[in-house]
């Protein structure tokens, strides 16, 4: 969600779906993906439906009106909030979601490449940004 409510609370039905009006449907038509996987419940609510649940309809595929097909996963904040044999089982079913959406990729574009020319050093990436939570600057 790019526009978060204040508290860092989660986003009604309505204000997801405002922001969505607001940037997805611009993002999607620029971008013009071959899947969508919807991260957690406001963005599965949004793309299918306001009785969508992700504990129900999470790793089903579903065509969202862009014509662009879906599929849901829970969303990361949800895994960090998890403890135990719980958080390994959903981060399982996040693979396997994560897994069936390059899957998806692979079967409507099959000549696309889907690696990155080079494998970015994420640690190295980060380093800046730790940097500055520890000095404060």
């Amino acid at each position: 969600m790019k526009c978060r409510p204040k508290g860092n609370r989660t986003s009604t039905v309505e204000e997801g779906r405002v922001c969505a009006l607001n940037w997805l449907d611009e993002e999607l038509a620029f971008v013009n993906p071959k899947v969508i996987v919807a991260l957690g419940s406001v963005a599965l609510k949004y793309l299918m439906g306001p009785d969508a649940r992700i504990t129900k309809d999470r790793g089903r595929w579903f065509d969202t009106k862009y014509g662009i097909p879906a599929i849901a996963t829970y969303h990361p904040a949800y895994l960090l909030r998890l403890t135990g044999s719980g958080q390994v089982k959903a981060k399982w079913e996040v693979f396997y979601d994560l897994k069936a959406a390059v899957e998806k990729c692979k079967e409507l574009a099959p000549d696309y490449d889907l690696a990155s020319p080079e494998k970015p050093d994420l640690l190295a990436m980060y380093e800046g940004r730790r940097q500055e939570r520890r000095t404060g600057r």
